[in-house]
C-alpha cells in the first residue's frame, strides 16, 4: 500500500463516506438532522474505540490482544446480525 492509499485510509471523513456506502445511505436521503447525528454517532463510536486502542490493548500480551479483537468482531456482527432480524432480514 502506498503512503497516500494508506492517508486516504486513515481520513475519517473517507471512512464516514465508506460506513454510508456500506448501510446504503447517501445524505441527499436523510434530514440534515439525521445526518449530522449519524456523523456524530460515527465519530463517537471511533472516539471511543481509538481511547480504547491506545489505552487498553498496548497493555496485553499479543495473545490476548488476538483474543480481544476476535471478541470485538464477534460482538460487531451479533449486534448487526440482531439489527437485521429487527428490521424483518
Amino acid at each position: 500500500m502506498t503512503k497516500a492509499e494508506i492517508l486516504k485510509e486513515i481520513n475519517l471523513e473517507y471512512q464516514f463516506e465508506q460506513y454510508l456506502k456500506r448501510v446504503g445511505v447517501t445524505e441527499a436521503q436523510l434530514l440534515p438532522v439525521q445526518y449530522q447525528e449519524m456523523k456524530r454517532a460515527f465519530f463517537g463510536a471511533l472516539g471511543q474505540m481509538f481511547v480504547f486502542y491506545r489505552d487498553v490493548i498496548p497493555e496485553l500480551s499479543d495473545d490476548d490482544a488476538v483474543v480481544c479483537f476476535q471478541d470485538i468482531g464477534k460482538q460487531i456482527q451479533t449486534f448487526w446480525q440482531n439489527e437485521l432480524k429487527k428490521d424483518g432480514h
